[in-house]
């Protein structure tokens, strides 16, 4: 059976009390940002480069009107926004992100969970994180 992101979180049992979220522009993520929002559940999003002056020009047509529309509030309303490096975090500062101090966490691809763990205290045993970040044909097998 396919289902959506917004499926999954809603009927997760037990509910996420951390929803960490990989992928920006699909209205479905937004769908899940928003459910997030509704239920008092922080989001960590990760950009993934995606907020970059050259990804932001690919594929224009379709990134821009979501941003418009949904992206950029959803953007801002994370409780975190985890970037891979210094100037992916200036990249999303530029875009209207975060300009508050404490907003972003870099942390390069490969870090180990652990080390992570403890050096940004995000991730521990005592938060359930819902973390999303693959799709198959537009939703999840289950």
């Amino acid at each position: 059976i396919m289902r959506t992101y917004a499926d999954l979180v809603t009927t997760h049992q037990p509910p996420p009390t951390i929803l960490h979220l990989h992928q920006l522009w699909l209205p479905d993520v937004h769908r899940t940002a928003a459910w997030a929002r509704q239920h008092g559940v922080p989001i960590v999003w990760s950009t993934h480069g995606m907020t970059a002056p050259w990804s932001m020009r690919h594929k224009w047509w379709k990134k821009w009107p979501a941003w418009w529309l949904y992206q950029k509030r959803d953007l801002q309303a994370a409780a975190l926004i985890h970037c891979t490096s210094e100037q992916e975090v200036e990249w999303n500062r530029r875009r209207g992100l975060g300009a508050e101090l404490g907003r972003f966490v870099v942390a390069p691809l490969g870090t180990e969970g652990r080390g992570a763990s403890s050096e940004f205290g995000v991730l521990s045993s005592e938060f359930g994180v819902l973390s999303f970040g693959c799709c198959l044909s537009g939703g999840f097998i289950r």
